[in-house]
């Protein structure tokens, strides 16, 4: 029921981030503290100041020392990096052959850590909203999970009523459902920031939905399949 579609626009998050040369230079100054995180901390030095070639270069060469390291020191590094630099800001190469099996290591040795599933989903590896609700299963707390759950709904009902008013995507009883469970999602969080931004997304993309249906009782018999 729930697909993941973001309501972040490709590249928006990553060019914000990037261009934001303080970030930047002090994420390198922390990598520039582990021995083993210096050639990260040149990349990233490299990458700020718009030299893209040399950069990919010495990430390339940071990730083939790194794939040599004892599986304790890859798994902290990933989680230090995706804890400080976003996750729409990380580059193909560093996601798919470093971090992603890194986590997929670390969910295979301990498949009770949360926080394996939760990076996975937000990584968007095989299929996330299902390792975004292990997630949830293993740590009910956890709201990055809660609110990329969120994200996606209201990303997926919102394309479903982009046509609006003269044509509903999809089916709206189907969207009413999902829209229950991003509620749902939502419970105990009304007054976290993302909690405040979902539930008034919810109440609007609700009454879009339910307005189709009082105007149109056959709506399902008209959904696009």
């Amino acid at each position: 029921m729930i697909e993941a579609v973001s309501l972040k626009h490709g590249g928006t998050v990553s060019s914000m981030w990037e261009n934001d040369l303080n970030k930047m230079s002090a994420l390198a100054d922390q990598a520039r503290l582990e021995a083993l995180w210096c050639r990260f901390a040149d990349y990233l030095e490299q990458h700020g100041k718009g030299i893209r070639k040399r950069a990919l270069v010495t990430l390339t060469e940071f990730i083939d020392e790194a794939l040599l390291w004892p599986f304790a020191e890859r798994l902290r590094f990933t989680i230090w990096l995706l804890e400080n630099m976003p996750v729409d800001a990380l580059v193909q190469p560093l996601t798919m052959r470093l971090l992603i099996p890194t986590l997929k290591e670390w969910k295979a040795y301990d498949p009770s850590q949360a926080g394996a599933y939760l990076w996975l989903g937000l990584l968007r590896c095989d299929v996330p909203a299902d390792h975004l609700q292990r997630a949830l299963e293993l740590d009910p707390e956890c709201q990055k999970a809660r609110a990329q759950l969120c994200e996606w709904i209201i990303g997926a009902v919102s394309y479903n009523q982009h046509e609006l008013p003269a044509f509903y995507i999809h089916d709206p009883r189907i969207d009413l459902l999902d829209l229950a469970a991003a509620e749902a999602l939502c419970r105990g969080y009304e007054d976290a920031d993302w909690g405040v931004c979902v539930l008034a997304a919810i109440a609007e993309q609700r009454e879009l939905a339910e307005t189709w249906l009082r105007n149109h009782p056959r709506a399902g018999d008209f959904a696009a399949h």
